[in-house]
């Protein structure tokens, strides 16, 4: 599939989407995070993996601004 079409607008459709996205997984962190019965496991885990959303939030920020979009 053609992203391009499939988003239309191109580039900078496809790299706002992508972090419309990943504000949302990052809010879904957020409410991760105030749950107060999440075992120090279970934390750890949410810790390492909204890690790794906010590298790639970065990432994708960092494309979209490097390319002037």
């Amino acid at each position: 599939m053609d992203l391009r079409a499939a988003f239309g607008g191109g580039v900078h459709a496809m790299l706002s989407e992508a972090e419309r996205g990943e504000d949302y997984i990052k809010g879904k962190f957020e409410e991760a995070f105030a749950d107060d019965e999440l075992s120090p496991d279970a934390r750890a885990a949410v810790i390492e993996a909204f890690r790794s959303v906010e590298a790639g939030h970065e990432r994708a920020s960092a494309l979209k601004h490097s390319l002037g979009v």
